[in-house]
């Protein structure tokens, strides 16, 4: 402590002070920003230590300072402490008629408005060094906003404990901050992430307080309660070229963590609490993905992706009860975020691919070729929506097989990986994906689930299927929003518990344990059900990689082929709004699979028409490019379309166009007459609408249409077998109106629908099949469609 030019009386006070703040009852442990271990006082201590009376003591002693008790007492307590340490309190005027205050502090530089003088930069060189034991830094709500803090600035941690490094990159550290210095409100205990690599630093610093900022900055009012599902953030700041950010600390660590300690769930009460806790994540990347929408005092808005969703970013609080599975699962982890602006004029806009985790990341993010590692790769929100299905996959694996299946169920991903050639050695090793689709390890898994889960397990099966339908899909099927999933979750959630809990239930068997490494066992032999979208999808999937197709279904689709070779299909798919806000995907999804199997029918291409534009014909032997005009009209904003009657209407008269006469028909005996026919084939029509159409009258105006199509066949002589019309009914509520026009006319019927949700190969027999034709299928969306098996297609 340096001696300043002062009495006896007022040497001891400081030598006094001095030694209080040596007492290792006072002083409290901090750390500066090298990491070294500094003592320092907080200001609660100074408040204690300096009553109004001890104050009054020292300032007896300075017969020239006329400094006031109580200002000292309420905005001076430190700068007066700092200069009874130093023994150069008769100079506080200077500081006082300077407003160089406690909210000042710790300063920096001397003040400009001080006037020249040796003394007074002597006096100012003795405050700065000695400042910093007295100014820790003080943790409050909404102050650390990215300072730079001197190295000399103390953190006042109490405790750490080092959590995870990764790499020479970042650490990520749990610390206890003295009580003192935490303002009420805020925790003591909480996660101090350091990333400290000097090149890299910067940007994934920025690009986490970037994220934090635009997530709590998107609540529509300063009420909003703070966004939930997503880690709290409660500061940052850069000290000795470190970037920090304070974080919420999660008791129970991550999910990664919580698999391996903990058992699965022995009863459908503790399997429903689990996945209603997995299910609020999608809340988090609503809130990522949808930062504020355009209205009329914006023009713009901000869109976002994660980008680095996995078990070890979702961090896991118990909500204070004794249940291991009611949860609060948060996402962490921004660093490789990216957010983007989305205008009027470019509302399709993407981010950039900032390169997350590979083994979780989608399909369309993999770099396994140089050229792709030097291109800037653009993604949108949907790779979250990969990722999580894939956090999703590993959640049902360790419900139903615990962590030791979940283990085998990762082996068997490197496994098929190292098989091949694109992704071996390429860090994507025991991804999801073959680089396009998932991997036959995910879709085998998902299968021994639905298989081997306990009899009270309601949900997990349908989790199985709501990831295949609605997350884990290639570029070709588009995957569900976070919008959408929230609410398709709900209504899994509410469906498996009505099945649940309407039912006995019996004692609950111990879980199975896969004790195999491979997964799963050799399959049952193929069953007589029903052939669903999802699995001709697949069945696709499986041909276009030449793999093994299942059984099955090859040979149900090898069978039909054979039954309608050559037979034409044409495609009306109804793009109304209610057709594009309630079922895009399904309809996507749905011709897909059956534009892939038309194809192998119909040799000479697909034709496809929208009602919002019937007179425009879309034709291709490719049904890839047929599915990208289908997303192109299901993602345009534009509600304009004509009528169902109109649309029908033209599409009948292209196919009349295409019907033999009656006078070429007639001449079938002579010379090059044959070959002339072969190339008028007969035709299925495919109608995909909801029957939402507008009034009941516009049901009769399409059944004219239709009427007028059998005048035309019977006209030129030709079978009722000729053309068939196929509805592909979307949703219940048009259900009778479609019901209606399948039985306008039983004596001559070329009418049918069907639910997207029935049996594939129904759909192509129809009413070319009269006992397919009859099949009950108006069963509701809700409830599952009575199994058939294909029917012979007579008269085809």
């Amino acid at each position: 402590m340096p001696l300043g030019d002062v009495s006896g009386g007022q040497a001891r006070s400081s030598i006094s002070f001095a030694q209080w703040t040596g007492d290792p009852s006072v002083r409290q442990g901090g750390e500066d920003g090298t990491g070294k271990y500094v003592d320092f006082i907080s200001h609660r201590k100074l408040s204690e230590h300096w009553a109004w009376w001890r104050v009054q003591e020292v300032l007896h002693g300075f017969y020239d300072v006329t400094a006031d008790i109580r200002t000292i007492r309420s905005s001076y307590l430190r700068v007066f402490s700092i200069l009874v340490f130093t023994d150069r309190l008769k100079y506080i005027e200077h500081f006082t008629e300077h407003g160089v205050n406690d909210e000042r502090l710790p300063l920096l530089q001397r003040p400009a408005s001080w006037p020249e003088s040796r003394k007074l930069d002597a006096v100012f060189g003795d405050f700065l060094k000695h400042q910093w034991k007295f100014c820790p830094l003080q943790l409050s709500a909404g102050a650390l906003t990215g300072q730079r803090l001197d190295p000399r600035h103390i953190l006042p941690i109490q405790a750490r404990t080092v959590l995870r490094k990764s790499n020479a990159i970042s650490e990520v550290v749990r610390v206890t901050f003295h009580s003192d210095c935490v303002d009420q409100g805020l925790p003591t205990t909480m996660v101090l992430k350091a990333y400290t690599d000097t090149s890299m630093a910067p940007q994934l610093y920025k690009a986490e307080v970037n994220a934090f900022t635009k997530i709590y900055n998107s609540a529509p009012n300063p009420t909003t309660p703070k966004p939930q599902y997503i880690v709290e953030f409660y500061g940052n700041f850069i000290q000795s070229n470190k970037h920090y950010l304070l974080l919420e600390f999660a008791s129970e660590g991550n999910l990664d963590m919580y698999f391996e300690s903990t058992s699965p769930p022995k009863s459908p009460w503790g399997m429903f609490q689990f996945w209603e806790s997995m299910f609020k994540l999608i809340g988090g990347l609503v809130l990522i993905h949808n930062l504020g929408g355009r209205g009329e005092l914006a023009a713009s808005s901000f869109l976002g992706t994660h980008q680095d969703i996995k078990p070890d970013n979702i961090l896991v609080n118990s909500k204070g009860t004794p249940d291991e599975y009611s949860l609060t699962l948060k996402i962490a982890d921004f660093g490789a975020s990216d957010f983007w602006r989305v205008s009027d004029g470019d509302p399709d806009a993407l981010g950039i691919d900032k390169k997350g985790d590979q083994v979780y990341s989608a399909p369309e993010c993999i770099a396994n070729y140089e050229a792709l590692r030097r291109i800037i790769n653009r993604v949108g929100p949907e790779v979250d929506i990969w990722s999580l299905g894939c956090v999703f996959s590993e959640a049902a694996v360790w419900a139903v097989c615990g962590h030791k299946g979940r283990e085998r169920y990762r082996e068997s991903r490197l496994q098929e990986t190292k098989r091949i050639d694109s992704i071996r050695g390429t860090g994507f090793d025991g991804c999801f994906h073959d680089g396009i689709e998932p991997l036959n390890a995910v879709t085998c898994i998902h299968e021994h689930i639905r298989r081997s889960r306990q009899a009270w397990d309601t949900i997990t099966p349908k989790i199985t299927q709501l990831i295949s339908e609605s997350m884990l899909l290639d570029s070709m099927g588009p995957r569900k929003t976070a919008r959408e999933l929230l609410l398709l979750s709900g209504r899994l959630l509410q469906t498996a518990r009505d099945e649940a809990f309407g039912a006995s239930h019996t004692p609950v068997p111990q879980l199975l344990v896969l004790d195999q490494p491979a997964l799963p066992p050799i399959p049952p032999p193929p069953d007589t059900s029903k052939i669903t979208i999802e699995e001709v999808q697949r069945y696709r999937s499986d041909m276009k990689r030449r793999r093994p197709p299942n059984e099955h279904v090859a040979t149900a689709c090898e069978s039909l082929q054979r039954q309608i070779r050559g037979r034409d299909h044409v495609f009306l798919i109804d793009d109304s709004t209610s057709m594009k806000t309630k079922y895009r995907n399904d309809v996507v999804n749905t011709f897909i699979a059956l534009s892939y199997v038309a194809k192998r029918i119909d040799g000479d291409g697909i034709d496809l028409f929208f009602t919002s534009e019937p007179s425009r014909r879309y034709h291709s032997r490719h049904t890839s490019k047929l599915t990208e005009e289908l997303q192109l009209h299901y993602q345009s904003a534009s509600n304009s379309r004509a009528t169902m009657e109109a649309s029908v209407s033209e599409v009948i008269d292209y196919i009349v166009k295409k019907l033999p006469s009656s006078f070429s028909k007639s001449l079938t005996g002579l010379p090059g007459i044959s070959h002339w026919l072969a190339g008028r084939p007969k035709i299925t029509l495919f109608v995909f609408t909801d029957g939402l159409w507008g009034c009941p009258a516009a049901i009769s105006r399409v059944e004219n249409q239709i009427e007028r199509l059998r005048n035309e066949l019977q006209g030129r002589g030709l079978s009722r077998v000729w053309v068939a019309i196929q509805f592909i009914r979307f949703g219940d509520e048009g259900i009778e109106y479609l019901r209606h026009l399948d039985n306008f006319d039983p004596s001559w019927d070329i009418v049918d629908s069907k639910s997207h949700k029935d049996h594939v190969l129904d759909m192509f027999i129809g009413s070319i099949d009269e006992e397919v034709d009859n099949k009950d299928d108006y069963t509701y969306e809700g409830t599952s469609a009575r199994d058939s098996s294909p029917n012979s297609a007579s008269g085809a």
